[in-house]
């Protein structure tokens, strides 16, 4: 049987370009309104063999924004259970199709198996995007399988449609390259279609374009935590994690679980380079600590994040509790958290099972839905929770549009002189906010205008130089930058 590497681990879905949710959080201490994998509150035992409605460390939750079905990855049992609307469900509620397994309770059906379509080894993460396509981080298999219009299916064993990180189904390899993944374990795709995935074992994120559509063991075109593809050495500075778990994005941030930093980092817009700087850290007050803590400003092994509306959840695993966060310009590092789930305060970090309260015992990757309810993997309690009354019914969210930015003339091309000055258009049909500008790694600057433009004088170094121009439309949303390559020739 194939050894399976266990993770306590998370997933994510910030919400900088989904649209915010707007319903009541939960409350400081609030109760857990619904639980699945157990059929009461109280008891945390596992099924052997597994049965249709157990879970057995479940390390990964998602909501699907359109039909409102609910996805758990149960890590243990190695597959991913899929639940009936989650406005209809009651406390220990049956789910209606099983991944990675060919039914709810063959003889083999905790086992894991061969790696193929139908397999998983250990899941973790999962996610629904704006299309349905569902998204599992299967880690023990060091790849990433999508699964199309996932709400409908109906067989059982169901094919994956798609994998990323290896170039077949059938392959399990380990590697840090620009293609391959070790032991991922978080993931969301933003509102533009890039698939962001935690990339555990390699000590990075990784950004694959246009996911949907890639073929299989497709290369990834960005890369966090590194500075190249082929680096994975861990670190504790702005630009480097230490196995991240938990990554969440939309079209204006993103988010990472620095979870062996103890710490969450904001990364601003799709990064123009690879190893680009966070800008924002939670858990710590710099970049380059990463004590643990208990306390509202403190975080000990963080594996999730999530949005809804301004504010960012954090799941502090060893904390054994859920951590809500204020999120705005002004936000300094290491602020403060206003919101503590699964605690009474902030200064406790207790596993507890009794009350639906201080119920949480090793807190996994967390969710928000569309009625703002947070839902947690309760992962060492074998369980699913639901904080919030979860009464909305969820409707169809369209996916928005990024701003287009067009620079006029060629976008690679020689000179001699030592600056220049770019012209160019952007649309968007919400309007243009700015249009900003970059030289190689340097800051972003404003340039004049916004549908019609033109950027300051820019100063060219002898050989290339690589530009960076994006506009941001009236809502925050951003378009991905387009790169302009000039070669300075000497005179």
């Amino acid at each position: 049987m194939k050894t399976v590497r266990w993770f306590l681990l998370p997933l994510t879905v910030l919400g900088l370009g989904f649209p915010a949710v707007r319903a009541a959080s939960p409350a400081t201490n609030a109760a857990a309104s619904l639980v699945l994998g157990q059929a009461l509150f109280t008891p945390n035992a596992t099924q052997t063999p597994a049965t249709a409605g157990s879970l057995n460390l479940p390390g990964g939750i998602a909501i699907d924004a359109t039909s409102g079905k609910v996805f758990v990855a149960d890590t243990g049992n190695n597959r991913v259970l899929r639940y009936p609307k989650s406005s209809s469900l009651t406390n220990g509620a049956a789910p209606d199709l099983v991944f990675g397994q060919l039914n709810f309770s063959s003889s083999a059906a905790n086992q894991g198996g061969a790696t193929s379509q139908t397999s998983l080894s250990g899941p973790v993460g999962v996610f629904v995007d704006a299309g349905g396509n569902l998204w599992i981080a299967d880690t023990g298999n060091n790849r990433v399988l999508m699964f199309a219009n996932a709400a409908n299916i109906s067989s059982m064993p169901s094919f994956a449609d798609r994998v990323l990180g290896q170039p077949t189904f059938t392959a399990n390899t380990a590697a840090p390259t620009q293609s391959t993944l070790a032991a991922p374990t978080g993931l969301c795709v933003d509102p533009a279609g890039v698939l962001w995935v935690a990339d555990t074992g390699s000590h990075r994120v990784l950004g694959f374009k246009d996911a949907a559509t890639l073929a299989n063991g497709a290369n990834a075109n960005r890369v966090l935590g590194q500075t190249t593809f082929t680096a994975n050495a861990a670190g504790t500075t702005q630009t480097t994690f230490f196995k991240p778990t938990g990554v969440a994005a939309d079209a204006s941030q993103i988010w990472v679980a620095d979870s062996g930093n103890n710490r969450a980092l904001q990364f601003q817009n799709y990064p123009s380079i690879n190893g680009a700087p966070a800008g924002l850290v939670l858990g710590q007050t710099t970049y380059v600590s990463s004590t643990p803590a208990t306390s509202a400003t403190g975080l000990t092994l963080p594996t999730s994040v999530a949005l809804s509306g301004s504010t960012l959840w954090v799941a502090d695993s060893s904390n054994n509790r859920v951590l809500n966060y204020a999120i705005s310009g002004s936000t300094v590092p290491g602020a403060a958290a206003t919101t503590v789930i699964g605690q009474a305060v902030f200064t406790t970090g207790t596993s507890g099972l009794s009350a639906q309260k201080l119920s949480l015992y090793q807190s996994n990757q967390i969710s928000v839905d569309s009625s703002g309810s947070l839902w947690v993997a309760d992962q060492l309690n074998n369980r699913a929770l639901r904080f919030g009354s979860g009464s909305a019914t969820p409707t169809p969210t369209p996916t928005p549009t990024p701003p287009t930015v067009i620079v006029n003339g060629s976008q690679h091309f020689k000179t001699t002189k030592r600056s220049i000055k770019l012209f160019g258009t952007a649309a968007s049909t919400a309007g243009i906010a700015r249009v900003s500008y970059a030289l190689n790694t340097g800051k972003y600057v404003k340039a004049n205008g916004t549908t019609s433009w033109q950027t300051g004088t820019i100063k060219l170094s002898v050989g290339k130089n690589y530009i960076y121009v994006a506009a941001v439309d009236a809502t925050g949303l951003a378009s991905t930058p387009t790169v302009i390559i000039v070669r300075r020739k000497s005179n």
